[in-house]
C-alpha cells in the first residue's frame, strides 16, 4: 500500500470530525496525534500494513487502546419529580442525576485512520449497494471516481441535514400526492428503533457476506477488514455484551454498517403491497402507504375511533413479514432478534381522500417554517432570546395559564440560537450581547448545562469573540459545580448495569475531556498575558474536580496551553469565526502567551495592526480539514493587500487565475481546471479592462428574464469623516438593516441586488455572500471606505455565484474607484490621506446576462460610461450622490445611447434609486423610489430577451425606442 491513500484517509478523518459537536474528543486527540512526531507514527502505520509482524504488534496496541465513554442522553432534577398540583417555577434543585445513558468509543487516532481507510478500500463498495430509499450517512457520490482513484476532497459523508431532509420530504410529497392526485385515502407510518446500535447483532457470518463486495482479496484489505470487526468485538466485551457483536458511536464505519444491516427489511417495507414511499434514516422509518377502498378504514374509525388506524397498519406490517407484535408493549423487526420499535414514538397519519389535507398541509408548513430560518439572515439581534428557546407543554389551548403542564428548553432552538448568535456577535450592540449573555445565565442551570453539553463550544466561543473573561471563568465553574452535584451512579442498574465494567469512563470524567477539548479549541485563537491568567483560574477550577480525575495531567495549565497550539497547528480551530483564513492569521499573529495585549484572531482591526509576520503554517498544509472557498481566498487577498497599503490593487483577471491557483491546494494539485471549468478572465485592452465569464452551463433564466432588486437606504455624512479620523463606530443597525434587504431580495427570487456606495461594511461581507451563494443571487455594492495607514480606499463589489450540483460559491471581485468627485477627494486629503483610484472596469457575464458596474461619479466621464457598448445589457450605478437631476439626465440618456437597461441605487435622502428600460417616458421607470427613514428595497423584472430581439430586428411593437444612430 501507497503512502498516498493512508494521507488521504488521515485528511477524510479529520474532515469528518472538524466540525462535528459530537465529536470534539476526537478533534483534541488529532490536534495532539499531529503535533507529536506526527510523520514517525503515520510511517510507522504504513510499515505495519506492509509487514505482518509489525501489524500484529499495532493490532494489538489498537484493541488495546479501546474504551469507551459515557455521555448523559437525559438529564433530570432529583429533587423536582412531576407531583400533584404541578408547579412551574425558575428554580430548579441543584442536584441532578442521569436517567439515560449513551456511550461512544474511545479509540486511537491510529485505530479511526484505519477505519476511514477501510472506508476507502470497502466500506464505500457497500454504501454503493445500498437502496436509494436508505438516506442516513450516506458517503459523498464522487468519493471514490470508477477508476479507483480517491477524491482529494477532505469530504467523507454528505450533509446530514441534506439527507435528513430528503428523507423526510419525500415521504410527505408521495402522501400529498396520493391524496390529492390519485384521489385515494394515505397513512403515513413513523417507526423509531429502540437503543439500534447497542441491539445490533453483527455475527461473522453477517459481517462477512456484507464485507464481501467487488474484489477484497489483497492481503492489506483481509487485514484491516478483520481489524474492523475486531474492533467491534472488543468494543462490545468491554460494554459487557457477551452473545452479540453491537456497532460503536463514534466509529466511522459503523455509519456504513447501520445502514447494512437492515437492507433485507429495507427491501421488503419498499416491495409491500399498497407502499407509495418507504424510507430509512438509520434507525427513523417513513412508510407511506395507500389505503384500499374495500378496507372501509375510515367507516371503522367512524364507528370505533382512531385506535383503528393503529390496528390496521400494524396488522399489515405483520402480515407482510415486516415486525412481530410479541405482546401488547413489544413490537419487534421481524428476523432481526433484539431490534425492537419504541412504541412511546410509533406515529400515525391516516388523510382520508375525502377528508381536509390539512395535516399534511400544516406539517408541510411548519417544516418550511422552520428551514426557511437557514435561508435567511438574522434581521433583529434580539431574534433569539429566552423566551424563544423555552418551550411549553400544554394540555389545553394556549389562551388558559391551568393548560400549562411543564417547562424545558427546546434544544434545537438553543443551538439555533446559540449559532446565530456567533455569527452576528461582530455586528450587534453591547447591550445585545449583555442580553443574550443574561440568557444563557438564566437559561443554563445544572441540569440543562448538562443536558445540553453538545453546546459547550459554541457558549465558550460566544464569550470568547465578546471578550467575555469573567463569563468564561463562570462558565466553566458553573460545569464544575454540575458535575460535583451530579448522581450518576443510581440509575446503573439493569439495562444500564453493565456501565460499571472496567473501560468505561464515568460520565463525569467524560464530561471533563469533552469540556477541556473544547475549551482549548475555543481559547486557540486568543492569546496574551490576560488570557493565560485567565487559563490558570480555569486550570484551578477544574482540578478541584478530584471524584473525576481520570484526564487530570490534561488540565494543568501547561497541557491547556500545548493544545491550544496543536489545535492551530492542525488547522482544527473553527475556521468560522476567523474573519480572514487561518493561515493568514497565523502568518500575522504570534502564539505569544507572554504579550500585553490581547491577540485575538477574530478581530480584524488587529489584523491590520498586526506589524508580525511569519510562515507558520506550511507544515502539514495538505491536511487541511475544510476547503478554502473562492470567497476565503479573494477577501483574505484583498484584506492582506490593504493591510500591506498596496496601491494596485492589480485587475479581476488577475484574481480569477490567482484564484484557480489557490483553490487547487485545497486537493494538493497544480492543475487549475477545477474552477476554470466554471469562471474564466479575459484582459481586453491595455486600459484594464476585463471580461469575466461565468459559464455554468446549469446556470439559466427561463425566457431571458431577471428580477432586479434595487436598495433605498440612508447613510450619514458623519460616517465618512468617523472612518478617515479612526473613530470606532457602532455598525450594528446597518448590518440589521442590510440584513433585512438581502432577505427581502431572497423572498422575491431575486437575480441581482444592487446597494450604493460606501455603504457595506466590508466586515459583513463574509455573513452576505454565504446567502447569496444558497440563493445564486448577484450582490453589487460599495464597500465602506476603509483607512489604512494614508491609504484610503473606495471599492466596489461584485459578489458573482458559481452554483451547480456540487457546490455554491460566491467569487468577490473588488474594483477601486477610477474617478473620486471632488468633494470625496477633498475630504479625503483633508485627513492627509491619499485615496487610491483604479484603472479599468469589468464586463460581468452571469447566467446569458452581461453587465458593467459604475461607482458614482465614474458615471460623469463620457469615455467610461462609453465601455463595453453593445455588450452590456445592464449598466448598475452604486451612488452616494446628492445631484440627483445631473445623474438622472446621464442614467436616462445611457439608457438610450447603449440601448441596455439601467439600474442605479442611491442613498434615500438624495432619492433617484431605479431601474430604466430604453422606452418612451410613461413607461421608461420599471421601478423608482426616494426617502424614507427604513430601508427599503424595490424589485422588479427587465426583459433581456425582448431588449435583445428588438437590438436584432427593431421594432415599434415591442415597445422600445429606435436604436440609436449608427448603432
Amino acid at each position: 500500500m501507497k503512502r498516498d491513500l493512508l494521507d488521504e484517509a488521515y485528511r477524510k478523518l479529520k474532515g469528518s470530525v472538524f466540525m462535528d459537536k459530537t465529536l470534539p474528543y476526537i478533534r483534541y486527540e488529532i490536534a495532539k496525534f499531529e503535533n507529536e512526531k506526527f510523520e514517525t507514527k503515520l510511517n510507522r502505520l504504513l510499515e505495519a500494513i506492509n509487514d505482518e509482524k509489525k501489524w500484529g504488534l499495532l493490532e494489538c496496541e489498537i484493541l488495546d487502546s479501546i474504551k469507551a465513554y459515557t455521555f448523559p442522553k437525559k438529564i433530570c432534577s432529583e429533587k423536582t419529580e412531576r407531583c400533584e398540583p404541578i408547579v412551574i417555577s425558575n428554580v430548579c434543585s441543584d442536584s441532578v442525576c442521569v436517567e439515560k445513558y449513551n456511550n461512544f468509543i474511545d479509540l486511537s487516532i491510529e485505530g479511526h485512520i484505519l477505519s476511514v481507510l477501510w472506508i476507502l478500500l470497502v466500506g464505500y463498495k457497500i454504501d454503493k449497494n445500498l437502496p436509494d430509499n436508505c438516506f442516513g450517512k450516506r458517503l459523498c457520490d464522487k468519493l471514490i471516481f470508477s477508476e479507483g482513484r480517491v477524491s482529494e476532497s477532505p469530504s467523507l459523508f454528505k450533509p446530514y441535514y441534506r439527507q435528513y431532509v430528503t428523507w423526510r420530504n419525500q415521504g410527505l410529497i408521495s402522501a400529498d400526492n396520493v391524496v390529492n392526485q390519485e384521489n385515494q385515502s394515505v397513512i403515513i407510518t413513523m417507526l423509531d428503533l429502540n437503543r439500534y446500535y447497542y441491539n445490533i447483532d453483527y455475527t461473522d457470518s453477517k459481517f462477512k457476506r456484507v464485507t464481501n463486495v467487488g474484489d477484497n482479496s489483497s492481503d492489506e484489505i483481509i487485514k484491516i477488514n478483520n481489524l474492523m470487526y475486531k474492533i467491534m468485538q472488543r468494543y462490545s466485551e468491554i460494554l459487557g455484551i457477551k452473545n452479540r457483536i453491537i456497532l460503536p458511536i463514534g466509529f466511522l464505519p459503523s455509519n456504513i454498517l447501520s445502514n447494512s444491516y437492515l437492507i433485507d427489511f429495507d427491501d421488503k417495507a419498499n416491495k409491500c403491497k399498497n407502499t407509495v414511499y418507504y424510507g430509512r434514516y438509520v434507525d427513523d422509518m417513513i412508510l407511506v402507504s395507500r389505503v384500499e377502498p374495500h378496507d372501509k378504514l375510515k367507516s371503522k374509525i367512524t364507528k370505533n375511533g382512531v385506535s383503528e388506524v393503529s390496528s390496521y397498519i400494524l396488522k399489515k406490517l405483520e402480515t407482510f413479514g415486516l415486525i412481530e407484535c410479541k405482546d401488547k408493549e413489544t413490537i419487534s423487526l421481524s428476523e432481526y432478534d433484539g431490534l425492537d420499535i419504541q412504541k412511546d414514538k410509533i406515529r400515525f397519519f391516516y388523510v382520508d381522500k375525502s377528508g381536509y389535507d390539512t395535516i399534511i398541509k400544516k406539517i408541510e408548513k411548519d417544516i418550511a417554517q422552520n428551514t426557511s430560518e437557514f435561508n435567511y439572515l438574522p434581521e433583529d439581534s434580539n431574534s433569539m432570546t429566552k423566551e424563544d428557546i423555552l418551550q411549553f407543554e400544554r394540555v389545553d389551548t394556549v389562551n388558559k395559564l391551568r393548560s400549562l403542564n411543564g417547562v424545558s428548553i427546546d434544544k434545537y432552538v438553543l443551538s439555533k440560537a446559540i449559532g446565530k448568535n456567533v455569527m452576528m456577535a461582530p455586528f450587534v450592540e453591547k447591550e445585545t450581547v449583555d442580553s443574550f449573555v443574561n440568557s444563557i445565565d438564566q437559561l443554563l442551570d445544572y441540569k440543562e448545562i448538562l443536558n445540553n453539553y453538545t453546546q459547550w463550544e459554541g457558549v465558550l466561543n460566544y464569550y470568547i469573540i465578546n471578550r467575555k473573561w469573567v463569563k468564561v471563568i463562570d462558565f466553566t465553574a458553573k460545569v464544575v459545580s454540575a458535575l460535583s452535584e451530579l448522581d450518576e451512579e443510581s440509575s446503573k442498574i439493569g439495562e444500564y448495569s453493565y456501565l460499571n465494567n472496567r473501560g468505561i469512563y464515568s460520565v463525569g470524567d467524560t464530561l471533563v475531556k469533552y469540556y477541556i477539548a473544547c475549551l482549548t479549541r475555543s481559547m486557540a485563537i486568543v492569546w496574551g498575558k490576560n488570557i493565560q491568567e485567565i487559563l490558570e483560574k480555569i486550570s484551578l477550577l477544574l482540578m478541584k474536580l478530584e471524584s473525576y480525575s481520570v484526564f487530570e495531567n490534561e488540565l494543568s495549565i501547561r497541557s491547556i496551553n500545548k493544545l491550544r497550539r496543536y489545535y492551530c497547528n492542525s488547522r482544527m480551530v473553527n475556521s468560522n469565526l476567523l474573519p480572514i483564513s487561518l493561515e493568514e492569521c497565523m502568518n500575522a499573529f504570534e502564539l505569544n502567551d507572554n504579550a500585553e495585549k490581547e491577540i485575538c484572531f477574530y478581530e480584524i482591526d488587529e489584523y491590520f495592526n498586526s506589524d508580525c509576520y511569519q510562515k507558520y503554517l506550511k507544515k502539514n498544509k495538505k491536511y487541511k480539514p475544510y476547503i478554502s472557498s473562492p470567497f476565503e481566498i479573494l477577501y483574505t487577498s484583498i484584506i492582506k493587500s490593504i493591510k500591506e497599503n498596496k496601491i494596485d490593487l492589480l485587475d479581476d483577471n488577475y484574481w480569477v487565475d490567482y484564484m484557480c491557483k489557490k483553490y487547487v491546494e485545497n486537493f494538493n494539485k497544480s492543475d487549475q481546471l477545477y474552477l476554470k471549468k466554471y469562471i474564466e478572465g479575459k484582459r481586453i485592452d491595455s486600459e484594464g479592462n476585463i471580461i469575466i465569464n461565468e459559464k455554468n452551463e446549469e446556470n439559466n433564466v427561463k425566457n431571458g428574464k431577471y428580477r432586479i432588486a434595487v436598495a433605498n437606504v440612508r447613510m450619514q455624512e458623519s460616517d465618512f469623516q468617523d472612518i478617515l479620523s479612526g473613530k470606532k463606530r457602532n455598525i450594528s443597525k446597518r448590518c440589521n438593516e442590510i440584513s433585512k434587504i438581502v432577505n427581502e431580495a431572497i423572498r422575491y427570487s431575486s437575480d441581482v441586488l444592487v446597494f450604493p456606495e460606501a455603504y457595506i461594511p466590508i466586515t459583513f461581507l463574509p455573513v452576505i455572500q454565504k446567502k447569496a451563494a444558497l440563493h445564486n443571487m448577484i450582490v453589487i455594492g460599495g464597500i465602506e471606505h476603509i483607512r489604512n495607514g494614508d491609504y484610503v480606499y473606495n471599492l466596489t463589489v461584485t459578489l458573482l455565484p458559481i452554483v451547480n450540483s456540487d457546490m455554491r460559491y460566491i467569487v468577490p471581485f473588488f474594483h477601486p474607484k477610477v474617478y473620486y468627485s471632488p468633494e470625496e477627494e477633498s475630504m479625503i486629503k483633508k485627513y492627509k490621506c491619499i485615496p487610491i483610484e483604479g484603472k479599468g472596469h469589468t464586463l460581468f457575464r452571469w447566467k446569458n446576462l452581461s453587465f458593467v458596474t459604475f461607482c458614482c461619479y465614474e458615471l460623469t466621464s463620457l469615455e467610461e460610461r462609453c465601455k463595453f457598448k453593445r455588450e452590456a445589457d445592464i449598466v448598475f450605478g452604486v451612488e452616494w450622490n446628492k445631484d440627483t437631476k445631473y445623474f438622472s439626465n446621464i442614467i436616462e440618456a445611457l439608457s438610450r445611447d447603449r440601448c441596455c437597461f439601467c439600474a442605479q441605487s442611491n442613498m434615500s435622502e438624495y432619492g433617484d434609486s431605479r431601474i430604466v428600460q430604453p422606452t418612451k417616458n410613461e413607461i421608461m421607470n420599471i421601478a423608482r423610489v426616494k426617502g424614507g427613514i427604513n430601508g427599503t428595497v424595490i424589485i422588479d423584472e427587465i426583459d433581456v430577451a425582448g431588449l435583445r430581439k428588438h437590438i436584432k430586428s427593431p421594432s415599434k411593437n415591442g415597445g422600445f425606442k429606435p436604436l440609436p444612430a449608427g448603432y
